[in-house]
């Protein structure tokens, strides 16, 4: 099976986490476009199993720590 790019240039939706998502984006770029939509391809509902990245969370708090305050030595 052939896994071809088909995004479509208007605002949308997009699957980060589709197999074939880097080819779009590689698409989207070379054309210039700041958004696309992904509501005509055939994988707009895939996941690439090979992400191993969660697709929901039921957490309400982000996964980052922040500190509070910059050295500034080091920059």
């Amino acid at each position: 099976m052939n896994k071809k790019p088909n995004p479509i240039h208007r605002k949308g939706d997009r699957n980060a986490l589709c197999p074939i998502y880097r080819g779009c984006l590689d698409k989207a770029v070379k054309k210039s476009w700041e958004t696309w939509d992904c509501s005509r391809c055939l994988y707009k509902q895939s996941r690439d199993p090979s992400l191993g990245v969660l697709s929901a969370s039921n957490e309400a708090v982000s996964f980052y720590d922040m500190p509070v305050q910059v050295d500034s030595d080091i920059y």
